[in-house]
């Protein structure tokens, strides 16, 4: 039912653009992976955060397995299906817009809050959000399609590949770039969809065509974190690898650039990775420093400057100095 209430929106939706807009992958289609086991027993699913942003009054929200959970730095409030509008517990991405609105991508459609819940194209498996601009980017998580909403309608952008879905979505100049498990594909910003230019790119470069994560580094460096413990990064020209064996564990679930242009990585099973120098050295962070939990699922940099990971074991916050661990 959930596929054909998709079907049946993107026949009206294009219908009503009058073409289709097909962008590449950058490597061949492969099956989507097996998730990792974890090591040790699962903890609770409050406990479980895929996805943190702050708003503008300084509050943190987590996205977790069983509601979102939102912090004011004394007081948490939870959010669910059963005392919000939210459409599902399972939230998988958050993002801001530019008017300071909550977004939020949920396994049963999209929710905004804007002090109230909204609620928009419920029954619809959706693993991504992002803010380009003015603009907010959905990826749905069973299907290579994107949907771009402008403040007052959705528009959708298909692909021509086979896919199991936009993993992650993050934008640099005028370039927006998403990764899927087949791989990753680009497309030109633009305020007129019918305009939105296809990128092709030669096949081959990634490690891994398992990717789960994407940043953008100060050089404009296209960094992408695999499934099976790859980081690719993209100059523009050539690729380069690292990672895999030195990382130590099974995936890499997040990258995420901080204010002073250090990246940092999140693992799946070998905690946190930051880097200064492009990749050449690094500094990790595991329980024994502090970390709530070694499975890393999430990264945020508040406008303090601290940095909060969301992990399947509780959420910490660093100063750089100190841990402060939240389960």
């Amino acid at each position: 039912m959930k596929k054909l209430l998709i079907i049946l929106l993107s026949i009206q939706i294009l219908s009503a653009q009058q073409n289709v807009l097909y962008y590449s992958l950058l490597s061949s289609v492969v099956s989507p992976p097996t998730p990792p086991t974890p090591t040790t027993p699962p903890p609770t699913a409050y406990n479980r955060v895929n996805a943190i942003v702050q708003d503008n009054s300084g509050n943190m929200w987590f996205g977790t397995y069983v509601g979102v959970l939102k912090f004011d730095g004394t007081n948490w409030t939870t959010y669910n299906t059963g005392n919000s509008g939210l459409l599902s517990d399972v939230v998988y991405g958050i993002a801001k817009d530019y008017l300071g609105n909550i977004w939020f991508s949920t396994i049963n459609g999209i929710n905004e809050y804007n002090g109230s819940w909204i609620t928009y194209d419920s029954g619809t498996y959706f693993q991504s959000v992002g803010k380009v601009d003015n603009y907010m980017w959905f990826g749905l998580g069973k299907y290579l399609w994107m949907y771009r909403y402008d403040g007052s309608k959705f528009e959708l952008y298909n692909t021509s590949e086979l896919g199991s879905g936009v993993n992650s979505i993050t934008n640099a100049n005028y370039l927006i770039w998403c990764t899927t498990y087949n791989g990753i594909f680009s497309l030109t910003k633009s305020t007129d969809i019918n305009n939105v230019v296809k990128q092709s790119y030669s096949s081959g470069g990634l490690a891994s065509n398992q990717c789960f994560t994407i940043e953008i580094d100060n050089s404009g460096n296209v960094w992408v974190g695999t499934l099976d413990n790859y980081i690719s990064v993209y100059n523009g020209s050539t690729w380069t690898q690292k990672g895999n064996t030195s990382f130590g564990c099974s995936n890499i679930r997040y990258i995420k650039k901080d204010a002073s242009g250090n990246m940092w990585v999140a693992t799946y099973g070998a905690g946190v990775y930051k880097t200064s120098d492009g990749g050449s050295t690094w500094t990790n962070y595991t329980t024994t420093d502090g970390l709530a939990y070694n499975e890393v699922r999430a990264i945020y940099q508040d406008v303090s400057g601290n940095m909060w990971f969301g992990t399947s074991g509780g959420i910490s916050k660093f100063n750089g100095t100190t841990w402060v661990n939240y389960h």
